[in-house]
């Protein structure tokens, strides 16, 4: 997979993340703050089980 330590798609204005998103296993950090998301994909739960990822300011919802 993909050896990419950090994402920042921070202030992109994402309503939505692609699913192979939760192929990047190798990630410590994924800042998704500032966008427009209400929803993160399941494939993601391993790195919210993680703490890998930075979600604030997204309308989340669930």
């Amino acid at each position: 997979m993909s050896r990419t330590p950090v994402l920042n798609l921070s202030a992109n204005k994402l309503t939505k993340l692609p699913t192979e998103i939760g192929k990047l296993t190798s990630l410590t950090e994924l800042d998704l703050d500032f966008n427009r998301l209400t929803a993160l994909p399941p494939e993601l739960e391993i790195l919210v089980y993680r703490g890998v990822i930075i979600h604030s300011g997204n309308p989340l919802k669930g």
